[in-house]
């Protein structure tokens, strides 16, 4: 069985949750389905991501649609295009992949802080290209999206509102109002 979803990227604020420069992925709330070790997880498929500084205007795009592995991840204004939609996938262990539609490869990071993420052929056994949510009990929204590799955080760069502005991997924040760049 399998969901379309469309998540929102945001920083959860204080004091529901501890603030973060993480861009935080949020399920809606019909689909219940969740991300890594919140509930038995099932595919979401063709779900786009929203940036919270965007106020939702902008979502997570491989950048000029490109199919080639090593292709960048940027904000950009939606379009309803493949290369902005996501499968996110359980390869069996707890952990979840997001496959981008148009490539079939997986969001990598190669676990630098302000490297930006790209696109790669997924491999299941990929610590860099495997991701975990965080579930917020009161809103049952997934709050942040982890790179089990690195143990760092999906963050948009610069803590930028501007299309184009690339996406990264950056270490949990826990000050209030302090974003990536800051």
């Amino acid at each position: 069985m399998h969901n379309t979803a469309a998540y929102q990227i945001r920083k959860p604020s204080l004091p529901r949750r501890l603030r973060h420069t993480a861009v935080a992925a949020a399920i809606a709330a019909v689909a219940m389905v969740a991300l890594p070790g919140l509930a038995s997880a099932q595919q979401l498929s063709s779900v786009s991501i929203d940036t919270f500084r965007s106020s939702g205007t902008l979502v997570l795009d491989v950048n000029g649609a490109s199919t080639t592995p090593g292709a960048t991840v940027i904000q950009w204004f939606r379009n309803g295009g493949s290369n902005q939609r996501s499968n996110v996938v359980d390869p069996g262990y707890g952990n979840e992949l997001i496959v981008n539609q148009n490539s079939g490869m997986c969001l990598t990071s190669d676990g630098v802080a302000g490297h930006w993420v790209y696109q790669w052929p997924c491999e299941n056994s990929n610590e860099h290209q495997q991701w975990v949510g965080d579930l917020d009990s009161i809103t049952s929204h997934v709050t942040s999206l982890m790179n089990v590799a690195s143990g760092q955080y999906l963050d948009v760069n610069g803590d930028s509102p501007w299309p184009g502005a690339h996406l990264i991997t950056w270490y949990w924040d826990q000050s209030a109002g302090e974003g990536f760049g800051d």
